[in-house]
């Protein structure tokens, strides 16, 4: 295992805290995405930039959901919720349609066939990345849906 590796496997195993007081949604790249940054702070890790992204659709049904641990700019933890397509496992060559976990440096898709909400979703990730997630939370901006009524 390279140094590189070795420095990311510490960083996962080591416990994080959330500086940001809240969390907020912005417009992401695209309009029908909300994105959040949340900054991380870990115990001997002070000279790395360390961060939580988030993105949410914000129409489509089922939900979709994405969370990455960035680790000096390099994703080493994903969850992928409600993923759009499948993800293909370049090791085993399965095929992953459902939600799916991801871990530096193979990224061999885990999958996690469980219905859960967007927090809980979050409360997993923040789990299983030793993340203390201090900040109240804010769910995405979800697109109110409206009941068409029918003049008869």
């Amino acid at each position: 295992m390279d140094d590189f590796a070795e420095l990311v496997e510490r960083f996962l195993q080591a416990p994080k805290r959330c500086v940001n007081r809240s969390i907020r949604w912005r417009t992401g790249n695209h309009p029908d995405y909300a994105v959040a940054r949340l900054r991380l702070l870990a115990d001997g890790f002070e000279g790395y930039r360390t961060r939580v992204e988030m993105a949410a659709h914000l129409k489509r049904d089922p939900r979709k959901f994405q969370f990455a641990l960035l680790f000096n700019n390099t994703r080493v933890l994903a969850l992928d919720v409600g993923p759009a397509r499948s993800h293909k496992n370049l090791l085993t060559g399965k095929s992953i349609s459902c939600s799916h976990w991801q871990v530096y440096p193979l990224y061999e898709a885990e999958a996690d066939d469980r219905t859960l909400t967007h927090r809980i979703w979050l409360d997993e990730f923040c789990k299983r990345a030793h993340i203390d997630l201090e900040a109240p939370y804010r769910q995405p901006p979800f697109d109110k849906v409206q009941l068409g009524l029918s003049l008869k």
